[in-house]
């Protein structure tokens, strides 16, 4: 029985007995935030050359095989590069609730499930499925790399911003990773970013009184976050060959999505990952996990109602704020526009 399978077994995944309530997700927490650029800590040792940095970045990276190379479902899993403020949450939710695919991200480790010493799914009574791991963070990577998640089979889609540390998950495996992303005009995410923060940062928090433009100038606001997650620098000042080495890794290893072109994004994750024909666990009958409506109508209103979803103003290029979070996002900006190259 399911129960009693093997957990480390790809052809009869363990799925634990549903939970005795629907398991919330976890309270809104500021996603990874780089620090503000500062020069190198002394001591250190002397800085990696370009080539050096390449080089290293690229040997990493390496168990994600190119996205132009076909997705073998046996030995490859998905890795989605969670950007936030970038629609991700909403994928999430469509890829558990339409599609029935089993992710690890963050939900799989409620209920105490962090200390589970076998992996499993855990299934819960909304219907999503969850490996019980956290994805989310380094030492939640790390442990899912000592308990085998890559070659475990359990996950259809793995979700993190650390896409260096879930290269790590295939080492010595025999299985790839295939990158995909989806990627949202820069000024957008953050302002969407500075918003969300005011919404969940305590009475006494500088940011909480803050403008727009105050964030902007300050040291809380993210500085070109992308090239630094791309680039494993969450610290120091970038240059330009830190730019391209974000759009190498950009344009070699992830399939990319645009949020402005989200149902082409979609589609075209779905296609490449056969998650539409019937072979996974979550494309057949296309409908949503509770069985209540079609996957096109789940997919409908999970867009309409946005989980994580925050009204806030919008800032038109040539106002003060929109101005100054363009400056301090250059390089972010140039990989975008580059993205949308990719996506064409």
């Amino acid at each position: 029985s399911e129960a009693e399978a093997d957990p480390q077994s790809p052809s009869s995944k363990n799925i634990a007995e549903p939970e005795p309530k629907v398991a919330a997700k976890p309270a809104p927490t500021p996603p990874p935030h780089p620090s503000e650029p500062k020069t190198p800590a002394k001591g250190k040792g002397p800085p990696l050359s370009a080539a050096e940095e390449r080089e290293q970045s690229m040997s990493r990276l390496s168990s994600f095989a190119p996205w132009n190379v076909p997705y073998r479902p046996h030995t490859d899993m998905a890795v989605f590069w969670h950007v936030p403020m970038s629609a991700g949450t909403t994928l999430e939710d469509i890829w558990s609730h339409c599609y029935g695919l089993v992710e690890a991200n963050e939900i799989g480790v409620t209920l105490g499930h962090d200390a589970d010493e076998e992996l499993m799914i855990l299934r819960f009574e909304d219907g999503g499925q969850y490996v019980n791991v956290d994805a989310t963070t380094r030492d939640g990577l790390a442990r899912a790399r000592e308990m085998g998640l890559a070659s475990s089979g359990l996950a259809d889609v793995t979700l993190t911003p650390y896409l260096h540390d879930a290269a790590d998950l295939f080492l010595e495996t025999g299985h790839r990773g295939k990158c995909l992303a989806l990627l949202r005009h820069p000024v957008d995410r953050a302002v969407s970013m500075f918003y969300y923060l005011k919404s969940v940062s305590p009475s006494d928090s500088p940011i909480h009184d803050m403008t727009a433009e105050e964030y902007a100038a300050s040291p809380y606001c993210e500085e070109n976050w992308m090239v630094r997650f791309l680039v494993d620098r969450p610290e120091g000042v970038l240059q330009w060959h830190h730019l391209d080495l974000a759009k190498e890794v950009l344009g070699r290893k992830c399939l990319v999505g645009l949020v402005e072109e989200f149902s082409d994004s979609l589609r075209r994750f779905e296609k490449y990952f056969g998650w539409s024909d019937g072979d996974g666990d979550g494309g057949s009958e296309h409908r949503s996990v509770t069985g209540q409506e079609s996957r096109e109508e789940c997919e409908s209103r999970l867009v309409r109602e946005g989980d994580n979803r925050h009204v806030h103003p919008k800032y038109e290029e040539g106002t003060e704020a929109y101005e100054l979070l363009k400056k301090k996002n250059g390089y972010d900006l140039m990989l975008y526009e580059y993205a949308k190259e990719l996506f064409r």
